[in-house]
């Protein structure tokens, strides 16, 4: 629909067709178009007028010298699911021949510096995916209160009232914990990374606490283990040895979970892969007779996670999936909305649901 009005096959002014001759035209379900009309409503390229019809309000094309320059600042990251979120931040920006410029650094001191100087060289906007320890709240303070347009996504700074897309990140610790409930387990551990300052990171565990509680079990502490793996080095293969087996196995035999939710796909990974070191290391001893499993032979895993697993070990019982590109998209919109002033009101919370699956 906007290459067909900025064809000007329809103009400032003229009618464009009903919803039930788009579903024509296009061959999609009445929802898809609904979707379709309502993002370009977001950015004022029509207006939908009760009783009248859909009107086209002013012409799309920009001269290149006009058009919007905005920015995607990433945080200290190895991993691939940020990059799942940029994606779909570009999707977004492409439609709308957005020039779109990534920046970053493993640097936090530099996140200032950088931020600063995209801003002074002309950029409209930024997408900001915050570096995991928040240490620059001052500066989106600062730009708030200039009221330069941001928007906040995966997690954000809890005492900046900023824009941001974000998501529901304590109803899948939630949905997750009540599923491993239902198939009756009553010790349960979360393996959060020790980056527990991090919004989602918090959410997550404080949806695990209230599916506990609602479900009448006690909130343990002790089984949230934020010393297993303090950090994942992403240079190192996952089957090799590293100091976090020893960490893991000390846990399960001290706290003796029958289940274990998994903050997100890396540490669900080096679970499945840990795990299996461990039931690997004793099977010796157990076909010799000399020893006996271990309790880790049936715990239960489930995780959040961006995608499927290649190799998805049976003990894997369910997974909240989310959306990288999905988020991305979200906050391009609400960003483009924001600098044309299409959407006006206080500070946007725009939360994304997982989709939870239970396997096997």
């Amino acid at each position: 629909m906007l290459e067909r009005i900025r064809a000007e096959e329809f103009k400032p002014g003229e009618l464009i067709p009903s919803e039930r001759q788009l579903v024509t035209d296009y061959d999609v379900s009445r929802i898809t178009i609904v979707k379709a009309l309502d993002l370009l409503e977001r950015e004022g390229v029509i207006d939908r007028q009760h009783g009248r019809g859909t009107f086209v309000t002013t012409p799309v094309a920009r001269s290149s010298a006009q058009l919007l320059k905005l920015a995607f600042f990433m945080g200290r990251t190895t991993k691939p699911y940020p990059f799942t979120v940029l994606m779909g931040a570009v999707q977004v920006a492409m439609a709308y021949d957005v020039q779109f410029q990534v920046i970053g650094s493993h640097e936090s001191t530099q996140e200032v510096n950088y931020v600063n100087d995209v801003i002074q060289n002309g950029i409209d906007g930024i997408i900001v995916y915050p570096t995991p320890d928040l240490p620059n709240e001052a500066l989106y303070q600062e730009l708030q209160a200039r009221n330069f347009p941001f928007v906040m996504v995966d997690r954000y700074y809890p005492h900046v009232a900023s824009d941001r897309v974000v998501f529901d990140d304590e109803a899948a610790g939630y949905e997750l914990t009540k599923l491993l409930i239902q198939n009756g387990h009553k010790r349960i551990a979360i393996v959060p990374l020790a980056e527990v300052m991090i919004t989602s990171v918090r959410n997550r565990i404080r949806g695990y606490q209230k599916a506990l509680e609602t479900h009448g079990l006690d909130y343990d502490e002790d089984l949230v283990w934020l010393d297993v793996y303090e950090s994942l080095d992403s240079d190192k293969p996952i089957h090799e040895e590293q100091a976090s087996d020893k960490r893991l196995i000390k846990r399960i035999e001290k706290d003796a979970p029958t289940a274990i939710v998994a903050i997100n796909y890396d540490v669900a990974e080096q679970l499945m892969a840990d795990l299996g070191k461990i039931k690997a290391g004793r099977l010796p001893a157990i076909i010799d007779g000399t020893g006996t499993a271990g309790a880790e032979t049936d715990i239960a895993l489930a995780a959040i996670s961006h995608r499927r697993f290649a190799n998805e070990d049976p003990a894997l019982v369910a997974l909240a999936l989310q959306s990288g590109e999905t988020l991305g998209a979200r906050a391009m919109e609400l960003l483009l909305g924001r600098i044309r002033k299409t959407i006006t009101h206080p500070a946007q919370s725009v939360v994304v649901p997982m989709e939870i699956q239970q396997l096997g």
